[in-house]
């Protein structure tokens, strides 16, 4: 179960966020300020989870990361795992 949580703490977090601001902005108040305020909050949590999301490597095989290495450039090398 704490794995479980680990893996998906931000969309946990996200969906414990969203969700009663969806019901207060679309249900409680059926506002037009309320639906801006929910899709302004909606992106943010989108566009949070893309800035902090890593991308592709770019290096698939243990000898492109031994040639970048030997290429007498500085190199940084991070480990991160999903899980």
């Amino acid at each position: 179960m704490a794995n479980l949580l680990n893996q998906f703490s931000y969309v946990l977090l996200a969906l414990m966020v969203l969700v009663p601001a969806g019901y207060f902005a679309l249900i409680a108040k059926r506002s037009a300020l309320g639906i801006v305020l929910f899709a302004v909050l909606v992106l943010a949590v989108v566009l949070t989870k893309r800035a902090l999301s890593y991308g592709s490597a770019g290096v698939s095989s243990a000898e492109q990361v031994e040639g970048l290495l030997l290429s007498g450039k500085p190199t940084l090398i991070q480990f991160y795992s999903n899980y």
